[in-house]
């Protein structure tokens, strides 16, 4: 018998309109040990948690098309234990305040460091 124990990666989803801020998040997601997967809008992601589960969400609120208030309230609606981070450059708005009501774990504002999203990333316990 095999006492192996069988490690999954958690999954990671990224959800910002700025390819450069995509790619620095998942670059630092993965040497962290994680899977991670990005789009670029409100409606990639919602279709994305339709199609698969994911363990933590970094989510900008400031997105083409839907906002990203609107995003984590259809996210929260087809996966409430969903862990959400979001992410904005614009401060303490009515958009975070929102976004923390409807449960965003936390608010990053952006420009933000990679050690920044590093130690988020072991709060929540997914970290190497």
């Amino acid at each position: 018998m095999n006492n192996e124990a069988i490690v999954t990666k958690r999954s990671v989803l990224v959800v910002d309109d700025d390819p450069a801020i995509q790619e620095m998040l998942c670059e630092i997601i993965q040497q962290e040990g994680c899977n991670a997967v990005s789009v670029g809008s409100g409606e990639e992601a919602i279709k994305q948690v339709e199609s698969q589960h994911f363990d933590l969400i970094f989510l900008d609120l400031v997105l083409p098309g839907i906002s990203g208030v609107d995003t984590l309230s259809a996210i929260k609606e087809k996966d409430d234990e969903v862990v959400v981070i979001t992410i904005t450059a614009y401060g303490y708005s009515i958009w975070a305040k929102q976004a923390m009501a409807l449960g965003s774990m936390f608010l990053i504002h952006k420009p933000f460091q990679a050690n920044d999203i590093v130690e988020i990333l072991d709060t929540v316990n997914f970290g190497r």
